[in-house]
């Protein structure tokens, strides 16, 4: 399995405890809804729930940090 594929079947199950509404993590994310929409449409971030209630980790919006060696 490559390593992309590994990442997105570890997400799958494991879920995140920090789970906020759309407007919420884009609220926090300084994004526009609609972007958030568009992003959980495209597969870039996870939603959980049901459509009218779903929730995603505001961690999926934000970069990740990684130091320069």
């Amino acid at each position: 399995m490559r390593t992309k594929e590994a990442e997105a079947v570890l997400r799958r199950t494991t879920r995140p405890t920090d789970l906020v509404s759309v407007t919420e993590a884009a609220a926090r994310a300084r994004l526009n809804p609609f972007t958030v929409w568009k992003m959980i449409r495209q597969g870039k971030i996870l939603a959980y729930g049901r459509p009218g209630a779903l929730r995603i980790c505001v961690a999926d919006l934000l970069p990740e940090y990684r130091p320069q060696k």
